[in-house]
């Protein structure tokens, strides 16, 4: 990994004063929990591989879309560049597991997934992050989430 040290030229550091009700209103503090879906590449299969049998390893938490290891200035992923606004983001993933391991929080990435297979994951997100902040806070609480997919879609249409 290299050095990420980078620069923010944002001045909406801080939360809003109250919490926005419209995306427009939105800051970067204002979103405390993180979630992704996706296929292989979310789920970071050999990200970290140095032979061929690593890559079958879920490397989920140097995922550039919700992996949380270490901090911004050695691994550059999205929950790193959030936690510069919000260090209490939750839901980014760490270490390496499957879409079930307690390690992928609210990464539900499963490698081989295609498009098709989203609303099941969707579901599957949408349960455990209910089970962890409860309804009201899912109701009302600034969430991002990232839907990375299609790869195996193309491979497959490629067989066709």
């Amino acid at each position: 990994f290299t050095d990420a040290r980078v620069d923010f030229q944002c001045t909406a550091l801080t939360p809003s004063p109250t919490v926005p009700t419209s995306v427009h209103a939105l800051r970067p503090a204002d979103i405390k929990y993180i979630g992704a879906i996706g296929d292989s590449l979310t789920a970071a299969n050999g990200a970290k591989a140095w032979t061929i049998i690593g890559l079958l390893t879920e490397n989920r938490g140097v995922s550039w879309s919700i992996g949380g290891e270490r901090d911004l200035s050695s691994v550059v992923t999205l929950p790193n560049i959030m936690r510069e606004f919000n260090f209490k983001l939750y839901g980014q993933s760490s270490g390496n597991g499957n879409q079930n391991s307690s390690s992928a929080v609210f990464n539900v990435a499963k490698p081989g997934a295609v498009s098709a297979d989203m609303p099941g994951q969707a579901n599957l997100l949408v349960d455990r992050m209910i089970e962890y902040l409860g309804v009201n806070k899912f109701n009302s609480e600034w969430k991002l989430v990232t839907f990375f997919i299609g790869g195996n879609d193309l491979c497959a249409y490629c067989e066709d």
